[in-house]
């Protein structure tokens, strides 16, 4: 099963960033945290590609339509932002087999979004690293051409897995793929495996994905300071 893996770096970051300072660790751990993060990302299972998105420096271009975007947006006063930042480029720096994919003007869901469709037009899945619910939408499956986009989360002590919705129809569907011919071997089993072993250990939900899309548009997102 072709298969990318794309990392949303600003997560993990940030992730590691609080968690860090919190237990006064950021200086002498935070480059050796996002290695080892990685590391252990590329070894869930044989990727065909493996991406590395991050927000731009600048303003996103939906400031211009929109002003007040993540207006209400503070930074910890706390951390040595500085520091962090400098980190954070030496580790995509030096990132090797990971595209990093960052320009100026374009946030790291914009990168996702076009990851996703470009990969989904020809049979490719996608598992993806974020906590950035707006990925929610793009958490579909097809079996023309065969392909499924699953999401994943550390929160609150916890790991969270987002499938789409019917997503055993899809495992059903791979399965019957399967063929015992040695001549003809492919590793689904090893993708079947992998979505198992992620329903066993983490937290599970199930995500449809219009709905996910039109709860945005009603509600708005507070994160985003758009109401």
């Amino acid at each position: 099963m072709l298969t990318n893996l794309i990392i949303d770096g600003n997560y993990i970051l940030s992730r590691m960033v609080f968690a860090l300072h919190k237990n006064n660790l950021l200086y002498g751990s935070l480059r050796i945290s996002l290695d080892n993060t990685i590391s252990t990302y590329k070894k869930m299972y044989p990727f065909k590609k493996i991406f590395l998105v991050s927000d731009s420096k600048e303003y996103s271009w939906r400031k211009k339509i929109y002003k007040s975007y993540k207006e209400n947006r503070k930074k910890d006063s706390d951390i040595d932002w500085e520091f962090v930042h400098q980190c954070y480029s030496e580790f995509k720096q030096d990132l090797r087999n990971i595209r990093v994919l960052e320009e100026a003007s374009i946030e790291g869901d914009d990168w996702i979004a076009y990851l996703i469709h470009k990969a989904n037009e020809i049979g490719e899945s996608n598992i993806i690293i974020s906590n950035d619910y707006d990925i929610k939408q793009l958490l579909k499956w097809s079996v023309e051409p065969h392909y499924i986009n699953i999401m994943t989360n550390e929160t609150f002590n916890q790991t969270k897995i987002f499938f789409p919705e019917n997503y055993q129809i899809f495992l059903n569907k791979l399965k019957s793929f399967n063929n015992d011919d040695i001549f003809s071997l492919n590793d689904n089993n090893d993708f079947i495996n992998l979505l198992n072993n992620f329903s066993l250990k983490y937290v599970v939900e199930s995500i449809n994905p219009v709905h996910s899309l039109l709860l945005k548009i009603i509600s708005g997102d507070k994160s985003d300071n758009i109401p």
